[in-house]
């Protein structure tokens, strides 16, 4: 009796443990279906040029790329590269997937660009700039990428090993009505792919270990990769490549989001108290240190401006608020040195230190030079006047003076 009911109990673990397995593997074969899928609709608009916003195959970009290739699986992702890393599952570079997204920051602060790893070091992107531009498959270890890396994220689920990392012989896989092999992911997890299982299973070729450990079989058109590495050798691997890019990217995480930018501009309006036309206002030169990840951050910044039309230089302190990546908002006092006279005129007038200057400034998208970053920009700025007793000037007085137009552009300083 006591036997019987422990085969009935053997019997059940037996049971439960064979079902857990096939649930697993359809699991995996499911989330591996979905990854290719993704990947080869991504492949369709291989060729397709750079166009910012676009999402048809007369122009794309980054966004609209993993936009469309995520509707593909039936993923409702957002429209731009930094909602889509708001959106995913950050995960570490070891942990990476053929499948997976990849984001980049060319001013180490806001996610700018973002692209589909395809595993074995290469990813599938719509490029705006470079000696390729559109819809390609680039290195992710090209100079570029490997600086203005951001991080990995996660949109699909990842598949897991359903076997050891014992390295096997290879067959020649047949069809055998849609049956699925994974593969192993090392521990760095570049890839999986799946192969068809052969109709009747043939005697393996011995191989030496030698030549086995080292040993990845490719995928044509895929590329996905079947990770059949010994685990010692590429756990190895990655732990000296770990060493290597830890060692490259030794960054206090606080100045990691700072950015420093530099502008130089003309500045210039339309009238004075005398009469309507062009007037120069003189050069300013002014860097502004901005703290963040997001479209909107805070900065603090100082300014060199010289006005010869007033007969002043000017030394502007200014606290910064960033609406977006376009549009930055500024104010904060203002020291004055020499004979201030309205624009035009020998009339004598008084600077106001405080309340000094308050202003706006637009921004074109970034135009990728090298290591720098040069964007376009037009200031509109009101800076304070007052009349030498103290007193406020006439409106048309304090219009001609303060007001002011600033044209010019803007750097942003790599991290070298």
């Amino acid at each position: 009796m006591v036997c019987k009911r422990k085969v009935a109990v053997l019997s059940i673990f037996v049971l439960l443990i064979t079902n857990f397995s096939l649930f697993a593997q359809s699991a995996d074969t499911s989330a591996l279906d979905k990854r290719n899928k993704f990947i080869e609709t991504a492949k369709q608009f291989l060729g397709v040029p750079y166009v910012y916003g676009g999402t048809s195959r007369s122009g794309i970009d980054c966004s609209g790329l993993v936009f469309l290739a995520g509707k593909g699986i039936g993923l409702s992702l957002p429209r731009t590269a930094s909602q889509i890393c708001d959106f995913s599952r950050k995960i570490e570079d070891s942990e990476r997937q053929a499948g997976d997204l990849l984001f980049f920051s060319d001013n180490g602060s806001k996610v700018t660009h973002v692209s589909i790893y395809l595993g074995d070091g290469k990813m599938i992107h719509a490029a705006s700039s470079g000696p390729k531009t559109g819809v390609i498959i680039s290195e992710v270890t090209e100079s570029y990428w490997k600086r203005t890396y951001y991080c990995a994220g996660r949109i699909i689920d990842p598949v897991t090993a359903v076997a050891d990392n014992t390295p096997t012989p290879q067959t020649t896989p047949t069809t055998n009505n849609g049956g699925t092999s994974l593969g192993t992911v090392p521990s760095g997890g570049t890839v999986i792919a799946s192969i068809n299982k052969p109709e009747k299973e043939t005697a393996p070729t011995v191989q030496k270990e030698e030549s086995v450990q080292n040993e990845q079989t490719t995928i044509p058109m895929e590329g996905i990769v079947i990770a059949t590495a010994n685990k010692k050798v590429q756990d190895a691997k990655e732990a000296k490549e770990t060493t290597e890019e830890e060692s490259e990217k030794k960054i206090n995480p606080f100045l990691e989001k700072i950015s420093i930018d530099v502008s130089v501009v003309g500045g210039w309006s339309l009238f004075t108290t005398e009469k309507f036309g062009f007037v120069f206002r003189g050069l300013n030169a002014q860097g502004v240190a901005s703290y963040g990840t997001g479209d909107t951050k805070p900065g603090v910044g100082l300014a060199l401006n010289w006005d010869p039309s007033m007969n002043i230089f000017q030394l502007i302190f200014t606290l910064s608020f960033f609406a977006n990546d376009n549009v930055r908002i500024y104010a904060g006092p203002v020291l004055t040195l020499g004979k201030t006279v309205l624009p035009g005129t020998s009339q004598r007038i008084e600077a106001s230190v405080f309340p000094g200057i308050l202003g706006v400034s637009l921004q074109t998208p970034v135009i990728h030079v090298g290591k720098f970053d040069f964007r376009f920009c037009q200031d509109i700025a009101l800076t304070v006047y007052n009349k030498t007793d103290g007193s406020a000037l006439p409106f048309g007085s304090a219009a001609a003076a303060g007001l002011s137009f600033q044209t010019g552009f803007r750097v942003t300083i790599p991290r070298f």
